[in-house]
């Protein structure tokens, strides 16, 4: 699972129940978090030339 795939993240959502917004906006900032840290950790990564 890829957290910054906007279809992969919108198919996660579709799992939390409609009544559980709480739920959902956590869901939504984990994503965010996730992608982040995905980004920071390829900007360190050294280049292979």
């Amino acid at each position: 699972m890829s957290a910054g795939d906007p279809d992969q993240a919108a198919w996660l959502e579709t799992l939390v129940w409609p009544e559980q917004e709480d739920r959902l906006v956590r869901l939504r900032l984990a994503l965010d978090v996730a992608a982040e840290e995905k980004a920071d950790a390829g900007a360190r990564r050294p280049s292979r030339t």
